[in-house]
């Protein structure tokens, strides 16, 4: 098989190979791209995690994994209630109620994006496990509010 037989595709992960092996991206840069993600969202106020369900079963000696987890996220102007299940579906709302779109992030996926309703529930479906944070966005002239990461 020639070059000329390659489709476009087929070159480029083939020219990509090349590259990674004989000019690899130094670790320092590639920290320092991932460190600079982080900053997209620096104006994004924080809400921290003042609640999880896992602690009480625990406390209580409650070994099934088998039932759901609730978290609660506090921010100066919004609290973000969560609800993941045993199969790892989220679900939330917003306090106070409002509409908002709202970033589900997980580290090593894709974000996903969804809508909370007027009054402020929304579903992610179910999640990979892996850090997780909630980014929402409230609409114009309001800030948005990240949750803090949580390893699922």
């Amino acid at each position: 098989m020639t070059i000329a037989d390659l489709d476009d595709d087929q070159l480029l992960a083939r020219l990509a190979r090349v590259a990674r092996r004989l000019d690899p991206v130094p670790e320092a840069v590639a920290e320092g791209a991932r460190d600079s993600f982080t900053w997209r969202t620096i104006d994004a106020e924080l809400a921290e995690l003042v609640y999880d369900s896992r602690g009480d079963r625990e406390l209580a000696g409650v070994r099934s994994a088998e039932s759901s987890r609730q978290l609660t996220f506090q921010g100066p102007e919004l609290t973000v209630e969560v609800e993941l299940s045993a199969e790892g579906a989220l679900v939330g709302q917003l306090v106070p109620p409002q509409a908002a779109t709202v970033e589900v992030r997980q580290a090593g996926a894709a974000s996903r994006v969804v809508t909370a309703d007027r009054l402020g529930r929304f579903a992610a479906g179910v999640l990979a496990h892996g850090p997780v944070s909630l980014l929402c966005r409230r609409g114009p002239g309001r800030p948005a509010v990240a949750t803090a990461w949580l390893g699922l």
